[in-house]
């Protein structure tokens, strides 16, 4: 468990400016492929349902003119009903995953300008930025104790270490933990 006390830091941001600048560099690359392979993603996922569709369509049209019976006409639909619902699944995790850049972005933004921020902020959102950055908040001793929530705490860890950040990994196992590493 981490404990910090507040130590008068000025106007430093948390985060180096050269370290911002690659990080939304990168975050711009991978936000392309991302987009791309989400683009290619849904192109298929709507064209899986079109084709459930048609097999559904088909299959009512089967059960209509008696080509089939009906146990096989309500077992073949269930089937199609469970992998539309699948399709389903998996678009509503693309969406879901479009949040991450924004995620990401914000993050950026309140790193390189917090102290700007919470100062000219009105109480409650000062309230709110705390409960965003921080957890376990207590009182010992008049001391105000805390943990950090991640990914805030290695923020911090770098900013207080940057020193031990001095090469690159020896396998980095993305583009953005290659660039936080070579610090």
């Amino acid at each position: 468990m981490n404990r910090y006390r507040k130590k008068s830091r000025g106007n430093k941001p948390l985060l180096p400016s050269d370290v911002v600048a690659d990080l939304e560099q990168q975050l711009k690359k991978t936000h392309t492929s991302k987009q791309s392979f989400h683009d290619a993603a849904m192109a298929d996922i709507d064209r899986e349902e079109r084709r459930l569709q048609a097999k559904a369509d088909e299959l009512l049209e089967m059960r209509l003119s008696k080509e089939i019976s009906k146990e096989t006409f309500k077992t073949k639909e269930k089937q199609i009903k469970t992998q539309q619902r699948e399709l389903n699944r998996q678009r509503g995790k693309h969406i879901d995953d479009e949040d991450f850049a924004l995620t990401v972005s914000q993050l950026l933004e309140l790193a390189t300008r917090a102290d700007e921020l919470f100062q000219s902020v009105k109480p409650n959102q000062k309230l709110g930025l705390v409960n965003f950055v921080l957890q376990n908040l207590r009182l010992r001793d008049d001391k105000l104790l805390y943990e950090v929530k991640e990914p805030f705490n290695a923020v911090l860890e770098f900013n207080k270490h940057p020193d031990r950040f001095p090469g690159r990994d020896s396998n980095p196992d993305s583009e953005i933990q290659s660039l936080l590493s070579c610090r």
